[in-house]
């Protein structure tokens, strides 16, 4: 049924597109203009002895050409019955074509919508490419921060995660296609979650076409690629292989700091990670910097600082890093396992 809708759709569609629409549209408002005023003329006083105005017969046009008829108001003479002939005709043809058109337009949006197949109207929001372990903590803190996202790829189960309440659009995430339906051109940030490196290069690269302005941010499984992804203009590469080797070592030597890094990461323990721009010349000291945020590291050209004082000097482009309260609840309950 919703496939016979959508096909009735996309051929009304054509058939009505661009000028032909309007001409559609044009077609309906000269018969509810013909209609109001030859019944206006034709019918100067009406059979119930009420004198006939322009809205009353412009009423008794909306009824006619809607098929209400209350039979409040009725032709009563040849002439207004030759209206009546000309408005039933043509006003409920046109009428149904319209309301067809409206309705099948609706029940399209719901039927692609089902299926991942929709075009978001986002703006300056995130486009994760690829839904996994890693890309499902994204989202968790990409929620408590407000953020608005869709998730694109093309084998995933669009229904479940609408019950998440996770958008998701369905498509390969090469395709300029399925990348404009996520809106690709009013997107602020790319994300690639652990996916082929291949994959992320191609997608980067096609993504950076549609949209110039782009930030991309993408995994790297082997850091031999991390150079070609930077050469394919991603602007932030993370290289799993280095990070999850590091955290291994550093549990061997020190669990307990093993466990702080997981904690930043994923917030478990109510502690996240922010940063505070640096947009003009100025000393450490009078930065505004939260009660509740403790400075950890300043980021000069892609560096870390992490011996400074109150009088150290900070210069435009450089970056604060802080730890901070999160303020995720330390217990909160997976989502995936309600």
């Amino acid at each position: 049924m919703f496939s016979l809708l959508v096909l009735m759709r996309r051929k009304l569609k054509r058939m009505f597109s661009g000028t032909k629409a309007a001409v559609l549209v044009a077609f309906a408002v000269m018969i509810i203009t013909f209609g109001t005023l030859a019944f206006y003329y034709a019918e100067p006083v009406l059979p119930s002895g009420q004198r006939n105005t322009l809205f009353l017969s412009l009423y008794w046009v909306a009824e006619t050409i809607t098929t209400v008829g209350y039979g409040d108001i009725y032709p009563n003479n040849t002439v207004s019955r030759i209206v009546f002939f000309f408005v039933i005709i043509l006003g409920v043809g046109t009428y149904a074509l319209i309301a067809t058109e409206v309705s099948a337009f609706v029940i399209e949006r719901k039927f692609l919508e089902s299926r991942g197949l929709h075009r978001t109207n986002m703006r300056e929001h995130v486009i994760i490419v690829g839904y996994n372990d890693a890309s499902w903590e994204l989202i968790r803190q990409l929620r408590e921060q407000n953020v608005e996202y869709v998730v694109v790829d093309e084998k995933i189960d669009v229904s479940s995660l609408k019950a998440q309440n996770i958008t998701a659009i369905s498509g390969n995430p090469l395709s300029a296609e399925a990348l404009k339906r996520a809106g690709i051109e009013k997107a602020e940030t790319l994300i690639i979650s652990d996916q082929p490196d291949e994959l992320a290069i191609m997608a980067s690269l096609k993504a950076r076409e549609l949209n110039p302005s782009l930030k991309i941010i993408a995994s790297c499984s082997r850091f031999e690629d991390f150079d070609i992804m930077k050469q394919a203009k991603i602007d932030v590469v993370i290289p799993l292989s280095r990070m999850h080797g590091g955290i291994l070592a550093n549990a061997v030597l020190d669990s307990n700091g093993a466990d702080f890094l997981m904690n930043i990461v994923t917030e478990e323990a109510g502690l996240g990670l922010g940063e505070i721009p640096v947009r003009g010349a100025t000393v450490f000291s009078e930065l505004n910097i939260g009660g509740s945020e403790r400075p950890i590291a300043i980021i000069r050209e892609g560096m870390a600082i992490i011996s400074f004082e109150g009088n150290t000097p900070l210069s435009p482009g450089d970056v604060v890093i802080t730890l901070h309260a999160s303020a995720r609840p330390q217990h909160e309950p997976d989502e995936r396992t309600r």
